[in-house]
């Protein structure tokens, strides 16, 4: 009823309508994608989309949420809404408050949410857990609408994203570009999360459409901003190249550690978040798996890692793993030719003045500032956070961190195990 009342109220002189209406009335959002298939003119599918995106946006407020881990990566399903409310979807622009939280191809939409004003994302130690907990209300776009709603946006600042293993500093390093004046730096908006894992079934071009918007979308939280930095969770780094075609002018960062360090920090990261003390040798502990290390590639792509009569990997074995697709992607994204600045874990650490100096360097970011951005360096990274580092663990034992060096001659990679990537 809806459809048709806006037709009758004079929508029907667009070319769009010729679609068939009456099996749109009951898919609203099946009728917009053949609308934007419809239209013959480009530069004529902005106004349409701007007219017939009021339809199927709308504003929920939120009465419950869950998660299974606080780490869990976020997506729309993550709150049970109350009764929708139409709204213009150019009200994301307008009105402050209003943030990208989760990108789903399958369902076609993108998840915005609304925060208290007073929050700033870039204060968070992660975007996806502040906007999980403070948000107060929900809004989805379809994605054509979401994509062509960005291209009101045009961001101003430079863009330099921290990619990373994971474990090896790269939040402390948005940490210390955060202190920086004219810098805003956000660490782990899960839209791009949810595009990277999704890079195995949705086609090259719609992802960057969408990496494209997304980029615009987390510009705009700061628009006053010299300098804005990314910081993705470590899933992202099998999209370097995406991203960099998507945004040619970004600046990209490569913070790493060694293996065995690596597996010892994700160890003690799985005993916090779970509260499994026992999480490598309980085989009643939660799995990783080939998802976790892989980031969701295909399964059949796993067993060229799988030793012969082996189905799955043991969770010290997924950790490893991670570690080693993790190096590989950063180095088929360099060799590929992106530019891309790699900063070792123990470089940052060890001499703190010289590593901030190249860390802004690495961000086209001057030292002007330095003294002030080392000020990062003063507490945890993660304060506030369940991963905080408050938590007692214990570390990796002697047997397992010799496992560590034999899965990495197992899968070629023990070359790395203390030496340095070579991106000169």
């Amino acid at each position: 009823k809806n459809c048709a009342g806006r037709v009758k109220a004079g929508w029907g002189t667009e070319p769009v309508i010729r679609a068939d209406f009456q099996n749109a009335c009951t898919e609203p959002k099946q009728l917009i994608y053949r609308a934007m298939d419809s239209v013959a003119q480009p530069d004529t599918i902005g106004h349409t989309v701007a007219k017939w995106a009021s339809m199927v946006s709308y504003r929920s407020e939120i009465i419950a949420r869950s998660k299974v881990w606080p780490v869990s990566v976020a997506s729309a399903c993550d709150f049970k809404l109350g009764s929708p409310l139409e709204i213009d979807p150019r009200h994301l622009l307008d009105s402050p408050g209003w943030s990208l939280y989760a990108i789903d191809p399958d369902r076609g939409e993108a998840t915005f949410v609304e925060l208290p004003e007073h929050i700033d994302l870039g204060d968070a130690p992660f975007a996806y857990t502040a906007q999980f907990e403070e948000a107060k209300s929900v809004v989805s776009l379809p994605l054509q609408v979401f994509i062509e709603l960005s291209k009101d946006i045009q961001p101003t600042s430079t863009l330099a994203v921290l990619y990373s293993t994971g474990r090896c500093g790269s939040t402390l390093a948005s940490r210390i570009l955060a202190q920086i004046p004219g810098v805003w730096s956000i660490s782990e908006p899960d839209c791009l999360t949810n595009l990277s894992l999704a890079r195995h079934s949705v086609s090259d071009d719609l992802i960057l459409q969408l990496f494209t918007a997304s980029r615009r979308f987390l510009c705009q939280l700061a628009p006053e901003a010299t300098n804005t930095i990314i910081k993705p969770r470590s899933e992202q780094v099998f999209q370097i190249e995406a991203f960099s075609r998507a945004n040619p002018d970004v600046q990209n960062i490569f913070l790493y550690r060694d293996a065995v360090r690596y597996a010892n920090s994700m160890f003690r990261l799985a005993q916090r978040v779970t509260g499994q003390s026992d999480f490598l040798e309980d085989p009643n502990a939660t799995q990783l798996g080939w998802d976790f290390a892989s980031a969701q590639a295909p399964a059949e792509e796993a067993s060229r890692y799988l030793e012969e009569g082996q189905s799955n990997f043991d969770n010290l074995e997924a950790i490893v793993l991670a570690w080693v697709l993790r190096i590989r992607a950063a180095k088929e994204a360099f060799a590929s030719g992106i530019p891309i600045f790699p900063l070792h874990y123990a470089d940052l650490t060890s001499d703190r003045h010289k590593s901030t100096s190249l860390l802004l360097s690495g961000c086209g970011i001057g030292n002007k500032h330095l003294d002030i951005g080392l000020r990062g360096f003063d507490r945890d990274a993660h304060e506030g956070s369940s991963t905080a580092n408050s938590v007692p663990t214990k570390d990796l034992n002697d047997q397992q961190r010799q496992r560590v060096i034999h899965l990495l001659h197992r899968w070629e990679q023990e070359a790395l195990e203390s030496g340095r990537l070579d991106f000169a």
